[in-house]
């Protein structure tokens, strides 16, 4: 998993979201990190080559604007209803390997995010690469279609973790747990 690389006052204004907004762009920014296409994003090229904006509508409309390039994604701006600029150089500020903590949520629902996300992301990628439709899917999954169709928009939310195994179990991933001390 790449990296993410806060610029400027980006990781302040993602922590700004709502809860509900940080826990579904935290799904969308690990769909980047693991190389994989956010569910609602749109190329952003009068910024720059390569810049994108994730999209998160929960509550409002919150935004997300990243470049991924080779390395780490890059994060230059967040916003959230108004549009921000920015000029001069940027302060940088390199991620966790939980994009949960960064986004402000304390460790204990920062773990069970990313423990859901993770297996998200999974199911997402196991769909894409199933070619199957949404309902197809949806039924092999043992799912209704808008409900697969939450999973794969990043409703976090809307899915247990105990839910999300019996899933990726039906999706025919092998779902490990591993329990370590904490450092």
């Amino acid at each position: 998993m790449k990296p993410i690389i806060w610029l400027g006052d980006s990781l302040k204004r993602v922590r700004g979201f709502a809860p509900e907004a940080r826990h579904e762009a935290g799904v969308q920014l690990g769909l980047v990190q693991v190389g994989e296409e956010p569910s609602d994003w749109k190329p952003m090229p009068s910024v720059g080559l390569g810049v994108n904006e994730i999209r998160v509508r929960i509550g409002g409309a919150f935004r997300v604007i990243y470049m991924a390039k080779v390395g780490a994604p890059k994060i230059p701006g967040a916003y959230s209803g108004e549009k921000a600029t920015m000029s001069g150089k940027l302060k940088r500020v390199l991620g966790s390997d939980n994009i949960f903590i960064d986004l402000g949520f304390d460790k204990v629902e920062a773990e069970n995010l990313k423990m859901r996300s993770d297996l998200m992301i999974r199911i997402v990628e196991f769909h894409r690469k199933s070619g199957m439709t949404q309902a197809a899917a949806a039924k092999a999954l043992g799912l209704t279609q808008p409900r697969l169709n939450a999973l794969l928009k990043g409703k976090i939310g809307q899915f247990s973790l105990d839910t999300l195994v019996n899933i990726a179990s039906r999706a025919g991933l092998n779902v490990r747990l591993v329990v370590k001390k904490a450092a």
